[in-house]
């Protein structure tokens, strides 16, 4: 079962490292990156934690998008069949991998574009931010998974990343609404919070970029957005696998 696994992991890295799309996000992403690093307005250093907060954004979006289109076409270049769970969770293994590669590979230019900046970078809570964007992005191939077996690639791909743009930008707008929003309103938010893993819960920019103004996440939370990212992430590819075989069953019926 491992050798299944793995194997299909290896395949989907592979398949990812062809990607010219891949490739193009991640280069732009580190121009980006050199770029914002490089600003010195009025050589004020005080606004050097805004800079380093966008390139937290960059590094993120860039790893969802790949994630987003890699794990969309997943299930349209080699639809699992039979072992569906095993292929499955070897798709989400390498899918993971190739991101944790774009994360370390940003970060190695995020190191050497800011090494001219003033302030220290607080690794260790980086190595947090890091940690939890690898369990968003595990929970985002798992979506995208879904989406990839219920539509079309196009769909998919487009439904993905506004997953992604939502569920970063607009959980804080939605916590501000929801006291003033009727019954029915507040039943659909509430079904849409347990419904879909939140990906704010992922999300360390803020406390990364202060770092001296939060202690480092203890191990019980850390334990439990683990958890969290793990359950969910488990219950979309059942649910991949479900739309996948039922599928099947009726092409064969």
């Amino acid at each position: 079962m491992s050798a299944s696994i793995t194997g299909t992991a290896r395949d989907v890295f592979r398949d990812a490292l062809r990607r010219k799309e891949n490739a193009i996000i991640i280069a732009v992403a580190a121009a980006m990156i050199v770029a914002i690093m490089s600003l010195d307005f009025f050589g004020l250093d005080g606004v050097t934690r805004i800079y380093r907060e966008g390139v937290l954004r960059i590094i993120s979006l860039a790893t969802a998008l790949c994630v987003i289109v890699l794990a969309a076409r997943q299930l349209r270049c080699g639809a699992p069949s039979g072992a569906c769970g095993r292929v499955l969770a070897g798709k989400a293994l390498g899918v993971l991998c190739y991101a944790a590669g774009i994360l370390l590979v940003l970060t190695l230019v995020f190191a050497a574009a800011g090494t001219s900046r003033p302030g220290v970078v607080p690794w260790p809570m980086y190595l947090e931010f890091i940690y939890l964007q690898l369990l968003m992005m595990l929970a985002l191939a798992a979506v995208c998974f879904v989406l990839s077996a219920a539509m079309n690639l196009d769909a998919a791909i487009c439904a993905g990343i506004l997953f992604y743009l939502i569920g970063i930008s607009a959980s804080g707008v939605v916590l501000v609404m929801y006291p003033y929003s009727t019954s029915l309103v507040r039943a659909l938010f509430a079904a849409a919070n347990y419904g879909f893993p939140q990906l704010l819960v992922f999300d360390l920019r803020s406390r990364t970029v202060h770092a001296e103004a939060w202690p480092l996440l203890s191990v019980l939370p850390l334990l439990l957005i683990t958890a969290y990212g793990i359950v969910y992430s488990a219950a979309y590819g059942w649910l991949a696998s479900w739309i996948v075989s039922r599928k099947q069953r009726r092409a064969r019926a």
